[in-house]
């Protein structure tokens, strides 16, 4: 998340959303994102030709979660700073441990969750799914 925006003042090719308002835009999952953007880290032997990297580009023009994803579950989670979710717990807390006026106004409409879970391969792989994604799960 890029905060500091210093060095791309006065040049209107950078126009971008960065920083706080990128981080409500990704957390609210807001329906009309301003600027659209994804860092992709590509495995060396697909970042080595341009061709593959090329290949997986346009398939992730658009890709839905629907091919890629195992379920979806959803929770009704009463207390959000103290997760019912197992998985979540570390990453709940430490949301909750940075003050923020707003979220804090606003806990009491965090009742529901929303849980993807990734598999190692899905049903319906795209094509660029075995040699170019990479999932890394934090213990």
């Amino acid at each position: 998340m890029t905060l500091n925006t210093f060095h791309y003042a006065g040049i209107s090719s950078k126009n971008v959303t960065l920083g706080v308002p990128r981080l409500k835009e990704i957390i609210n999952i807001a329906t009309n994102i301003k600027t659209p953007s994804l860092s992709v880290y590509l495995n060396p032997e697909i970042s080595a030709s341009s061709k593959l990297a090329k290949d997986v580009q346009q398939e992730l023009a658009y890709t839905s979660l629907r091919p890629i994803t195992a379920a979806v579950k959803i929770w009704y989670d009463p207390d959000p700073a103290a997760t019912i979710i197992p998985d979540d717990s570390i990453s709940v807390h430490a949301f909750f441990e940075i003050p923020d006026k707003e979220v804090k106004a606003k806990k009491h409409l965090q009742l529901y969750v929303a849980t993807l879970p990734f598999p190692s391969k899905p049903a319906d792989p795209p094509p660029w799914w075995p040699s170019a994604l990479v999932l890394s799960f934090a213990d």
